[in-house]
């Protein structure tokens, strides 16, 4: 039974689905002309680990044959990509959840081989990121540091420290973490504005990631025109920072509080007589004071100190006695600055944690009057208040004015009260002691002295 061609021409062939031989032959030739295209093989992205710091825009490559390093806390994210196409590989190693994965590294590497991993697995291969995890710790080595004894993160007016830092492990280097500068910076993590009053300074030196610096000189957050009281502290961060590296400002702080001095005024024992100052028969007392400046485990080394401006008062039949216009009246004492009249302001010595800083020179604390004739009774007959300001400025800053700021360098930071009091009888009490401390003193602010008119003599050339 005949079939017709294959190729479609019709012709009867012998066999279901044979072609004729002109069919063939037609076939031939148009192959020849026309041959069929080779598809081209498809190519597929490699497959990559990237990771960038925490919040950051981009994303880097990871090196399968090196390592990051990261300090220890660190949290950066991770991906696995082919592409432009996210991965959804299985995590393992030092890392937390979410989506770009989360990896913080809360362990510290032991030493510079001690990496740890964060490895991603897809479709039976794992790609492994390495991390070198290290520890940074900013340090602060006071140049005044009597006894050992300084507090570790409070600092003196003016005070110089040396800043310097700790890496482990050994091998690792400033250098390979992006280098390392120090900075200051208000307790919020700002900048300070005021210049060296307010900020301090901070001078680098050649190594990478030490520095010294001075603590600012001013706690009161304005201008202080040098006569109203100033006790506060202020917080400031000195601020270590890795400026370059995937993680751009990576930094440490130590919070650091600076503190103005407070003062007591203690009796030198050590002189003759316990300190006390008396001449019998007249009514009259005092002693030697000394000045001691505190907290006590930080150094006022770099301060200098004077007394200020003060004006007396009296109350009752004070026995000093003026005459203006023909009348009695008692008399008002004029305070003048130390550094008029002993024609310098005062050094401060070296931390003292057992007294504090003392202030170089002694106090000649006394009063006296003429007793009423005939003396009377146990009685008060006339008080004295003399009001006196503490002060101290930046011993390497000239005094008047500060520069850039138009205003005394001089802080005034403490009220004296010297008070004596006269009683009919003849006696006489005189106390130098610090507002905060009140007229009897507390604590250590123990200047205070009582002497009866008939006692025996008491270092009588200093009267």
């Amino acid at each position: 039974m005949p079939f017709p061609c294959a190729g479609g021409c019709g012709t009867q062939v012998f066999t279901q689905g044979q072609t004729c031989p002109n069919c063939l032959a037609k076939n031939m030739r148009a192959g020849l002309k026309k041959p069929v295209a080779m598809q081209a093989p498809v190519v597929q992205s490699p497959i990559a680990l990237e990771y960038r710091a925490r919040g950051g825009v981009t994303w880097i490559p990871n090196n399968a044959v090196g390592h990051i390093t990261v300090r220890k806390g660190s949290e950066i994210e991770l991906r696995l990509v082919q592409g432009t196409q996210a991965l959804t590989p299985m995590w393992q190693g030092t890392s937390g959840g979410g989506t770009p994965e989360r990896a913080k590294f809360d362990t510290a590497s032991t030493a510079a081989t001690d990496f740890k991993e964060v490895k991603a697995s897809h479709n039976s291969v794992t790609y492994t990121l390495k991390a070198l995890v290290y520890e940074l710790t900013p340090t602060m080595a006071p140049e005044d540091n009597t006894g050992n004894a300084h507090s570790a993160n409070s600092l003196g007016v003016n005070e110089k420290v040396d800043l310097g830092f700790q890496l482990k492990p050994a091998g690792v280097s400033a250098a390979d973490i992006g280098g390392l500068v120090w900075e200051v910076l208000s307790a919020t993590g700002s900048k300070i504005a005021g210049g060296r009053a307010f900020e301090g300074k901070l001078e680098a030196q050649a190594t990478a990631g030490t520095a010294k610096f001075q603590a600012p000189y001013r706690t009161e957050t304005s201008l202080n025109p040098g006569l109203v009281l100033t006790t506060k502290d202020r917080a400031i961060k000195l601020r270590l920072k890795t400026p370059k590296g995937f993680i751009k400002d990576d930094h440490v702080d130590l919070d650091i509080t600076v503190k103005s001095p407070r003062a007591h005024m203690k009796i030198d024992t050590t002189k003759p007589h316990g300190g006390i100052i008396h001449k019998q028969g007249l009514a009259s007392a005092g002693f030697f004071g000394d000045v001691f400046l505190f907290p006590k485990d930080i150094s006022f080394k770099w301060i200098r100190w004077q007394e200020q401006f003060g004006t007396s008062s009296t109350t009752g039949n004070w026995p000093w006695k003026t005459t203006v216009d023909g009348k009695e009246k008692a008399e008002m004492m004029q305070h003048k600055a130390t550094s008029s009249t002993a024609g310098t302001d005062m050094e401060v010595l070296a931390m003292d944690v057992a007294t504090g800083c003392k202030v170089d020179q002694t106090d000649n604390v006394w009063s006296k009057g003429n007793p009423p004739t005939p003396l009377g009774p146990d009685e008060e007959q006339g008080a004295m208040d003399w009001r006196i300001l503490w002060q101290y400025r930046p011993a390497d800053l000239t005094t008047e004015p500060a520069p850039n700021t138009g205003v005394s360098t001089w802080v005034t930071f403490q009220v004296m009260h010297h008070k004596a009091r006269a009683f009919k009888n003849g006696k006489m009490i005189v106390s130098k002691t610090c507002e905060a401390c009140g007229d009897s003193g507390a604590g250590e602010c123990n200047g205070k002295v009582e002497r009866a008119i008939g006692a025996a003599n008491d270092n009588l050339s200093d009267l």
